[in-house]
């Protein structure tokens, strides 16, 4: 029989089956599946039977109902579809015998609000220390991130570095940075396991650059947004998140991640932790830009102060020039750090 099951919350995984007067859902003792959620109204939402198939009617005066992140006001429900009433998600079942613990369609961050009983919810990949609860190891995880960007100057390690971490610590199958210019991307990393393929679908990099928002997808190949683009079914996408990195409220890029075919999907606790990689990715690039710019002026003053010099001797003609790049190929090859290898050239 058809069923509707609660997704997040203290009332995670409860499971309402539709019978033929249909379910109320609401903060009401009579709702037949009642929220305890500020937001939903007492009679919020209504799904019913109509011969062989099933809808959801709004019922809210001043709230909306929304399915996939779509307000609606009355809706035909198709299995796997995500409402969301207030801050709860609900999932349509059409038989409860294919109940599934990811649906086919997309979680805003915004939608997926941790409650108490969350934090200790594990993803199938995350490996937590005995007697630690995800919140705590994710923490941990931001934590690490974020001295892993105080310590490198290089804007091109830091993203190997990033991509790698990110892989490693989420546990997906590849990880990607790409940046956007003028409607165009640009692979900055990417990071692999061994023998697998980052299958990086350009449909969904654009999906989630327009709204600017994380998005996760559990079937890119069977969600009705993106399982038309060739390249989607090409490359055999399937779960995938997608978080744009945003500076100055302006995305310039995204963080990518995947599993190849079938071997994993991501959840809710996945996206809220990919989107703070995403914030410290662009506050970083930013920085590390901005590092760049300052030391290509302080290059171009010192050289114009040293032929200066040279004017007044010409034997000695570019020769403090020469003397500088070759001292910075030196400190390269030595593979120093890229503060020191400036300071040699300087």
């Amino acid at each position: 029989m058809p069923a509707i099951r609660i997704k997040n919350g203290p009332q995670k995984g409860s499971v309402f089956e539709i019978h033929d007067v249909g379910l109320v859902i609401g903060r009401a003792e009579e709702a037949d599946i009642r929220l305890f959620d500020r937001k939903v109204e007492d009679y919020h939402a209504r799904v019913y039977r109509m011969g062989e198939m099933y809808f959801i009617r709004n019922l809210a005066e001043d709230g909306f109902t929304y399915v996939n992140d779509e307000p609606v006001t009355e809706e035909l429900l198709r299995e796997g579809d995500v409402i969301r009433v207030g801050s709860t998600l609900l999932a349509f079942d059409s038989s409860r015998a294919t109940i599934r613990a990811v649906e086919e369609s997309d979680y805003l961050l915004e939608d997926f609000i941790p409650e108490a009983d969350d934090s200790d919810v594990l993803s199938p990949s995350m490996d937590v220390p005995e007697g630690t609860s995800r919140y705590q190891r994710d923490l941990e995880v931001v934590r690490e991130f974020i001295e892993l960007g105080a310590k490198e100057k290089s804007a091109r390690r830091y993203i190997e570095n990033a991509v790698r971490y990110i892989t490693e610590k989420i546990g997906c199958d590849y990880a990607a940075v790409v940046t956007a210019e003028d409607g165009r991307f640009r692979f900055e990393a990417v990071y692999s396991r061994p023998n697998i393929r980052a299958a990086v679908a350009e449909p969904i990099l654009k999906h989630a650059m327009t709204r600017g928002k994380p998005l996760l997808v559990a079937d890119a190949a069977g969600d009705a947004r993106f399982a038309h683009h060739p390249s989607v079914q090409e490359m055999d996408v399937h779960s995938v998140i997608c978080v744009p990195m945003l500076v100055r409220n302006e995305p310039i890029g995204c963080l990518y991640l995947g599993y190849e075919g079938l071997s994993g999907v991501f959840t809710p606790e996945d996206l809220y932790l990919a989107e703070v990689f995403g914030v410290q990715l662009g506050l970083v690039l930013l920085y590390l830009d901005n590092y760049d710019k300052q030391t290509r002026t302080v290059y171009s003053v010192v050289k114009a102060l040293t032929r200066a010099l040279d004017l007044h001797d010409p034997l000695m003609m570019g020769h403090s020039e020469r003397v500088g790049e070759y001292s910075k190929a030196v400190a390269s090859f030595m593979k120093l750090p890229a503060r020191d290898v400036n300071d040699v050239y300087l």
